[in-house]
């Protein structure tokens, strides 16, 4: 339904220069607010311009220019004006139209009312059409003037299809095109679509989109041609937007994407801490008369209340709140904070708090999503609790969300001017949305579910079943509950695993939505006990919506089933799972799925009252012919090693099971009868045997007998949704490698020529989005396929399939895309620069972009479910894997096969664990698995693509068979060259750890020798594992015998055992030392240990893979290994353990260590602050150790407490130098550290605390830049131009009288401006124009000179004729005085420089660095605890140079 109106213009106008009345200032629309066309100042150009009102809407139009009399509103393509409604309603026949026509100038900005045209629309319900050729205006006493306007009217009843031919029949038949005008988007989607002709466009097509609200209506077009320019890439002339708009567009398109895709990186499922502030600051415009307001503000289960202000409207509050939480990131982000305005009532309030007048309500992951995750003094909307389209004032707040351990955003900062009064661009709104928010009703709908699991044991279902006398009931009545803006709704409860619903739940939100998480929660109705969770999900309402003006579309859903997980199918009375059911956890099984669809349009003002929560029943299943076919799906797996077992598992036997979906899972009867009858899910039982050298791992006895596995499940084709996905993962893969080899060519100081050939070609494949298969024909040929080069990326997108069923969000995702690739594609194109200072911002954006295209893989509508391996201990489930089917599904289009299909892949298994359990740090198990899923027409291609050297079975598989056989196998040797380690984690309570390495490789484990106290161990040694054998050929010995996993650990002598600092997994590289490989300097890599998903430390190392001669067995390889005898010569006791190396260590061959420069580390000490108490004993002597790179330099203070400074004495000098061996490329460069130790009585010594700096390259000395002529003609005009300034004494003297006699903290002598103007005058090669410049500084400096001396006498008056200071400044050599004429005026700063804003970027050249203790990140590049910092240090900025 709709009401259109156009405009086409306005007659008979009298002149509109004479003296104007201003606007009430009760009306909604500021003059500032109205879009205007830029003209020239000087003139007094008469304008109109009209506004419409209908049912509390107003609409503004552009504004007109007045020509002889007559403002015409028709556009270029002879369009008028359009003004169009939305109705959430039908017309009745006391709806009234009313238009306000007003004239003002350019100059005075004042309007005057001239006119009022008003209309009863009853005639409009039957005719559907009124032409109104010149009707006369009223003025504002309803007296009829000479004005005359011509319009047109338009009623869209709700049946549009049948008014089609009405509308479209006539003369204004040419006029509109009613099939663009009301368009499946026009009716639903709340926009719609304007085509406008260009001789810019190829096309000839431009799509204009649009979300507009006003009070209470979300779908009315207001915007003139121009502000449809404003959006658009030409001008009003046509001509293209200037280079810094077109950028703007760009960074919108760019950050909206980001916002929309999430901020989080981590896992979401880790226990984190978190704190949210909110700062209150003021309100305005608040409903009522003679109210007492305060605020409330409500996250989760806490409330915070500010004092109440008496009878106020516009109270001032200033007050600010913080919210801690410990929660995993997926309950964090789902918290509601519910702003409400209350009213006191006495007596009453002291009890309870009244009704609100006014709410506000956004959700934790809108304000995190932010940059600095903050909204900074921002307005908040408020709005009527009864109705979401009423406004009732605004509220200035801030909001912050940090998470423990990272940098935060001071929100609770001093108040501008500008935040007196309201500031629509100042709305609190995410950056580069629409700023205007509408009400909208979100029809969620829930048919049926299929496969649910029973929740009952077998004996209460047995019971259960008797006393009902039913052989059809089952033990599950399911029901589901929708939470969404903190309102919840239900729907009934029915009985079975495969219940039927058919009902629609009915909730009221804002679009674009503030709260973008929508919780689905599946329950099981109990009788006695409380109500059990079966599995629970989110719905992220910007992954299903888009409120990007230019493809923007209101939240859309399938039909389309959704996958539920959650904790095992097998109900237990123990509920320590259950939190897995709720998101307090990873889900670590399938429980069924449901089909559901979400719809959602605008609704008015008038009818959300009565909306909050409805329900619909009796909604039939959707019709069979809109889902695509269904297809068998085959799952298949090999199983090539299994090893690093915990020990915990006991001596127990061992299998696997894989499953996805509902097939391959087996319940307890099934699994127990599945070891006497075969199944294809499940392999056999293995026993355990212990892997060498490692007390605490095991492993399976896997030779040249590979288990396999398999199974199949029937589901929907939604392969297109796969294909796409996977499309997006590759191009990110692609691109992060291809930005990690710009990253290293930027670190080995190439030239920029070279970088940016690199960065070109970066460029040149974000535009071609190539599938892969033109450069993949030996892969095509190993299948038997022939290469075929598919569709691009763009072409994919923009390709219409007739085919594949594409449901609504389906097509709307693939425009979205679209759009922004294009966004992406003009982004990329603007060039790099790749100066010092910029090189490496290059290199964060290319990252966001390739972080982008990852997180547009995410698909809202599954296509499949997801995939479960499961290691099975004496008929126990003890660990898992869990995996995402698009990655391992095959396809004949490279681009569009998974990352890991076709490959052998290691998983390391998990535990299930709920988030306030603690992480286990143990492997659990290391699986090296052949993973392949696909269609049952591709079931040939599952060998074809697993290494080769098997007995091929027979085809189709059947249960029995169990395994595949190799025949042949190759003897391979790995040797990891460990160099050094740097920022590992600290691991004792002294703040410092005693690191070794053990590595684990096949079935031995081998370790480094346990350095003592460091942070920043440097081992420079080879570990060699030999006789691995390889079955398969030689091409695919990296992935199955080449895997490495280095586990750094903290060695204890206390009996407890080694603690884990972190780990990493890699992959050893075959031929890595050829002779085509060309320089070794870029085969060491810094490898990330990690401790579940953080950053634990790195290591510097290569793993290289070498062939063993069978003849001459030994390793082919040119590098020979000198192996180290483990002794205490070599390995001081002092500084090393080596009681636990049991295995043979080697030096790293000379010819692979990087090449090393000399360099110096100039360190100046200065002092030690903010210390505190160690066991409640104050800190007294104290020393500290800088070490980098195995040199050393000491200093100690003897009483911090009295004096917190170094000394320096004629014995130590005030500068210490490191000389230290650093390899060439600065990428491989150790970190500096800095160690705190206190000596007490007898010679004890303690640590006070320590801290890794890892950015040792900012503090390079950059080489002196030789002087040129310019420069020295520089310094010639300054001598010669100080000569000819006059030289006041008294001015000089009277300086630095009030500089000695000030108290401040900070003097400055500020010459730059003066200095600047000479700069500028020599830059200019014209020699009489250098001369005036000259001149004119000479003139102006005389004039400061005056103005100067005039100030400083009226200062010293009423002060003493003479001082001491005086009788010091007569003995001033007078030619030191003509030294500082030059500097005329001193600046007395009272606070810092670093403080001032006109010396931003000032440093005094000396840093302070906080000293940590105990367990933790010590890294100075990480904001790390607070509790745990007991003194910083001082020190003068390191100078590095090359000796």
């Amino acid at each position: 339904m709709a009401l259109t109106i156009f405009l086409f213009k306005v007659s008979n106008i009298d002149d509109p220069t004479i003296k104007m009345n201003n606007i009430d200032e009760d009306d909604d629309q500021a003059t500032s607010d109205i879009t205007t066309v830029k003209f020239v100042p000087e003139e007094d150009i008469p304008l109109l311009c009209a506004k419409i009102k209908f049912r509390g809407i107003h609409l503004w139009s552009n504004n007109i220019r007045i020509r002889n009399r007559t403002a015409t509103f028709i556009a270029r393509g002879n369009k008028p004006k359009k003004f169009n409604f939305n109705l959430a309603t039908m017309l009745v026949p006391d709806d009234k139209l009313r238009i306000e026509f007003y004239t003002f100038n350019s100059k005075k900005k004042r309007k005057k009312l001239i006119g009022v045209f008003e209309i009863v629309l009853e005639g409009l319900i039957e005719s559907k059409y009124i032409d109104l050729q010149e009707e006369l205006l009223s003025d504002p006493n309803n007296y009829l003037t000479e004005y005359s306007v011509q319009l047109k009217l338009y009623y869209t009843p709700p049946d549009i299809d049948e008014q089609m031919a009405v509308l479209g029949q006539g003369e204004n038949s040419a006029l509109v095109d009613w099939k663009s005008m009301f368009d499946d988007e026009g009716r639903h989607g709340g926009h719609r679509y304007r085509h406008i002709h260009s001789k810019h466009d190829s096309r000839f097509k431009k799509i204009r989109s649009k979300f507009i609200g006003r009070t209470d209506d979300a779908d009315t077009d207001s915007y003139s041609d121009s502000d449809f320019d404003d959006n658009a890439n030409t001008n009003n002339n046509g001509q293209p937007l200037d280079e810094n708009a077109q950028k703007r567009m760009q960074y919108n398109n760019i950050e909206l994407l980001e916002k929309s895709l999430g901020r989080f990186i981590g896992d979401p499922y880790e226990i984190n801490e978190w704190q949210v502030v909110v700062h209150v600051i003021q309100a305005r415009d608040l409903p009522g008369l003679n109210i007492n307001p305060y605020i409330i503000v409500h996250i989760g289960d806490q409330k915070k209340q500010t004092s109440v202000h008496k009878s106020s409207n516009s109270p001032y509050f200033g007050e600010f709140f913080s919210f801690d939480f410990t929660l995993p990131a997926t309950r964090f982000m789902e918290k509601v904070i519910f702003i409400k305005v209350h009213d006191e009532v006495r007596i009453i309030s002291k009890f309870k708090d009244t009704t609100p007048i006014a709410i506000f309500r956004l959700d934790v992951a809108t304000v995190y999503n932010e940059k600095e995750h903050s909204f900074e003094r921002r307005w908040a909307q408020l709005v009527n609790p009864e109705n979401l389209g009423a406004q009732c004032g605004h509220l200035l707040v801030s909001m912050s969300v940090t998470q423990h351990g990272l940098p935060t955003k001071n929100v609770i900062n001093e108040a501008g001017q500008e935040d007196d009064e309201f500031n629509p661009a100042k709305t609190l709104i995410p950056a580069a949305m629409p700023r205007t928010l509408f009400p909208v009703q979100l029809k969620v709908t829930f048919f049926s579910a299929s496969e649910l699991p029973e929740m009952m044991t077998d004996f209460l279902a047995t019971v259960s079943k008797k006393i009902l006398q039913s052989n059809t009931w089952q033990p599950v009545d399911s029901y589901v509950e929708v939470s969404y803006n903190t309102m919840k709704a239900t729907t009934d409860d029915r009985n079975g695993t495969t219940p039927v619903w058919g009902e629609a739940l009915y909730l009221v939100g804002r679009f674009p939505p503030l709260i973008r998480t929508m919780k689905v929660t599946l329950k099981d109705r109990a009788a006695i006990q409380q109500d059990r969770i079966i599995s629970s999900f989110f719905i992220d309402l910007f992954l299903i919506s888009e409120s990007n003006p230019s493809i923007g579309f209101l939240p859309t859903l399938g039909p389309t089933w959704m996958f539920l997980y959650g904790s095992l199918r097998e109900y237990t009375i123990n509920k320590e799972q259950d939190g897995l059911s709720e998101g307090m956890g990873e889900s670590i099984c399938y429980k069924g799925r449901i089909l559901m669809s979400i719809e959602c349009h605008p609704v008015n003002s008038e009818n959300t009252t009565n909306m909050n929560v409805q329900k619909e029943s009796g909604i039939q299943f959707p019709e069979a012919h809109i889902f695509p076919m269904k297809r068998t799906f085959i799952l298949f797996g090999c199983i090539y090693d299994v090893t690093m077992i915990d020990k915990v598992f006991g001596n127990s036997t061992i299998c696997f099971e894989l499953s996805i979906g509902s097939s391959g899972y087996l319940n307890p009867n099934e699994l127990a009868a599945a070891f006497h009858k075969p199944v294809s899910s499940l392999t056999r039982l293995y026993p355990r045997i212990p892997i060498d050298n490692n007390k605490d791992h095991y492993r399976l006895p896997i030779d040249l007998q590979k288990p396999i596995l398999f199974t199949k499940y029937i589901f929907h084709d939604y392969i297109y949704r796969i294909a796409l996905s996977n499309r997006l993962k590759r191009i990110s893969q692609h691109l992060f490698e291809r930005i990690r080899d710009l990253e290293l060519k930027m670190n080995s100081k190439v030239s920029n020529e070279a970088l940016m050939e690199e960065y070109r070609k970066i460029e040149e494949y974000v535009h071609a989005l190539p599938c892969g298969c033109g450069k993949s024909a030996d892969i095509s040929q190993a299948l038997g396929t022939i290469p075929v080069v598919h569709p691009n990326l763009s072409e994919l997108l923009s390709c219409d399939s007739t085919t594949a069923k594409l449901n609504n969000l389906d097509i709307k995702r693939r425009k979205k895309l679209l759009h922004y690739l294009e966004s992406i594609k003009s982004w990329i194109s603007k060039g790099a620069d790749f100066d010092e200072s910029k090189r490496y911002e290059t290199i964060k954006e290319l990252n966001k972009i390739a972080r982008v295209f990852e997180r547009m893989a995410v698909e809202a509508q599954p296509a499949l479910p997801d995939i479960f391996l499961w290691m099975i201990c004496d008929s126990k489930r003890v660990a898992y894997a869990r995996l995402p089917p698009e990655d391992v599904f095959f396809n004949l289009c490279q681009g569009e096969k998974g990352l890991y299909n076709g490959c052998v892949q290691t998983i390391f298994l998990k535990t299930p664990r709920s988030t306030n359990q603690p992480l286990k740090l143990s492997t659990n198990a290391k699986v090296q698995i052949y993973l392949w899923l696909g269609i049952e027409e591709y079931e040939s291609y599952i060998f074809k693509q697993m290494p080769a050297g098997f007995d091929m079975p027979p085809l189709p598989l059947q249960p029995d068979v169990k395994n595949i056989r190799y025949n042949g196998r190759t003897v391979f040797e790995l040797r990891c060259h460990c160099y050094k380690a740097r920022a590992l984690l600290a691991a004792d309570e002294t703040g410092l750890s005693d690191p070794f390495l053990s590595i684990t490789v096949g079935n031995e484990t081998q370790r480094t020798p346990i350095l003592k106290q460091s942070l920043c161990p440097q081992w420079n040694i080879t570990l060699a594992f030999q006789n691995l054998m390889h079955v398969g050929t030689r091409e695919t010995a990296e992935e199955i015998v080449g895997n490495v996993v280095v586990e750094c650990y903290d060695y204890d002598d206390d009996g407890n055992g080694p603690e884990l600092i972190g780990r990493f997994s890699t992959t050893a590289k075959l031929d890595l030392f050829d002779e085509k490989a060309g320089g070794q300097q870029s085969f060491f890599k810094w490898y990330p240990f990690k401790i579940g998903d953080k950053q634990a430390g790195e290591l510097l190392a290569v793993f290289e893979l070498v062939e063993v001669n069978p003849h001459a067995r030994q390793a082919d390889t040119t590098c020979k290994l000198e192996e180290i005898p483990i002794t205490t010569e070599n390995y001081p006791p002092l500084n090393f353990v080596i009681s636990q190396v049991k295995n043979k260590i080697y030096q790293i061959p000379i010819s692979l260590i990087p090449d090393l420069k000399t360099y110096e580390i100039e360190i100046m000490f200065w002092g030690l602050r903010e210390f505190r108490t160690i066991n409640l004993q104050p800190i007294q002597q104290a020393e500290v150790i800088i070490e980098c790179a195995g040199a050393r330099v000491t200093k100690s203070i003897r009483n911090v407490q009295k004096y917190p400074n170094f000394e320096s004495t004629t014995k130590e000098a005030d500068k210490y130098v490191l000389l230290v061996n650093l390899p060439d490329d600065d990428n491989f460069w150790p970190h500096l550290s800095i160690l705190c130790v206190q000596t007490r009585l007898f010679g004890m010594k303690e640590v006070v605390g320590n801290l890794v700096v890892t950015n040792l390259q900012k503090y390079v000395r950059k080489p002196a830049r030789s002087l040129l002529k310019t420069d020295h003609d520089i310094a010639e005009a300054v001598n010669e131009l100080s000569k000819r300034i006059p030289y006041d004494f008294n001015r000089v003297r009277r300086s630095v009288i009030d500089a000695y006699e000030g108290l401040f903290t900070f003097l400055s002598v500020n010459v730059y401006y003066n200095y600047q103007l000479i700069l500028a005058a020599l830059a200019v090669q014209d020699d009489d124009l250098g001369k005036r410049k000259l001149l004119e500084f000479e003139s102006k400096t005389t004039r400061n000179n005056q103005a100067a001396i005039t100030n400083a006498d009226s200062s010293r008056q009423g002060k003493g004729s003479s001082s001491a200071v005086d009788e010091s400044l007569d003995a001033i050599e007078t030619d030191r005085l003509k030294e500082l004429a030059l500097f005329q005026t001193f600046d007395i700063i009272e606070t810092e420089l670093e403080n001032v804003y006109d010396y931003e970027g000032f440093t005094d050249c000396i840093e302070s660095f906080p000293l940590y203790k105990g367990k933790g990140s010590s890294r100075s590049d990480e904001v790390g605890d607070e509790n745990r910092i007991y003194t910083k240090f001082k020190v003068s900025s390191y100078d590095i140079s090359f000796s």
